[in-house]
């Protein structure tokens, strides 16, 4: 029963971390980001057939970006990617490719948008209307609704404060959670509501937030596999621990790594599980 649903909420966790870092981003990005974290998924699966069939891809979807210093730049890290022989090397370069996208993503999206902290206060509409609601379809519906707004909005709490952004996401991962239980609980459900309400009105008062510690793709890997090495060993309470740690400390992965990264962890995972029982 237990691991049923820390399965569900690892699934659920792990598809929107793949998808809020890169709604927001051009369809070219969104592209890049798929494609470099299916070579990833290769390169630990070892397999070189998928792997070249991607990188070709890649290449392709390179070709079509419009001209800049930053397309040139990935061009460049794509060759280098090429060049490699050495599985290790190549998961290496493939890292360097996705913060070059990156560099382009924030090089297209402006850092200060005068209307960008109104528009989270929208956001509060989406909790409220949470709280009220009286129907699980409802409340997945709303939920569904207040990710994609978040999505839509998230670029200027990740690029001023990645300190919020994580806790914002932890909030995320609280409502989430709430929302996956068979047996549903109002009391949990506005906890993590208010977790997520405190969050956004902390960035919006300019409060300072400590950025978890810097986390690379494989510590993030080692903290799921920790996890899931502590749920067969039956110790909830310290699977939930590190399963904290994990989802604290993979926003300030994602700036070193990218969301082609997050994407490896979950397919490189299929059967770690995630404790959300308390």
């Amino acid at each position: 029963m237990m691991r049923s649903l820390l399965n569900v909420f690892l699934a659920l966790f792990l598809f929107t971390a793949i998808v809020s870092p890169v709604v927001h981003a051009d369809s070219e990005t969104d592209a890049l980001y798929v494609s470099i974290g299916q070579a990833l998924s290769a390169v630990n699966d070892n397999d070189r057939s998928t792997l070249g069939t991607t990188l070709n891809t890649l290449e392709k979807q390179i070709d079509r970006l419009p001209a800049s210093a930053e397309q040139k730049v990935i061009q460049h890290r794509l060759t280098e990617v090429q060049k490699q022989t050495a599985l290790p090397e190549i998961r290496q370069r493939l890292t360097e490719l996705s913060t070059a996208v990156r560099t382009l993503e924030e090089t297209d999206q402006p850092k200060t948008d005068p209307a960008a902290k109104k528009r989270l206060t929208e956001l509060f509409g989406w909790t409220k209307q949470l709280r009220q609601a009286t129907t699980m379809s409802e409340r997945q519906q709303l939920q569904s609704e207040l990710l994609q707004a978040w999505t839509d909005r998230e670029t200027v709490v990740r690029e001023t404060s990645i300190g919020h952004y994580g806790q914002v996401e932890m909030g995320l991962s609280a409502i989430r959670i709430a929302l996956a239980r068979e047996n549903f609980d109002q009391s949990e459900l506005n906890a993590a509501l208010d977790q997520f309400d405190a969050s956004i009105r902390s960035f919006l008062q300019g409060d300072t937030v400590q950025a978890a510690e810097q986390t690379g793709l494989s510590e993030l890997t080692a903290l799921l596999k920790q996890t899931d090495q502590q749920l067969a060993a039956g110790n909830v309470p310290a699977a939930q621990k590190t399963l904290t740690a994990f989802i604290e400390r993979w926003p300030s992965g994602e700036g070193r790594s990218g969301p082609g990264a997050v994407l490896y962890i979950r397919r490189s995972n299929r059967k770690c599980r995630c404790c959300c029982h308390v």
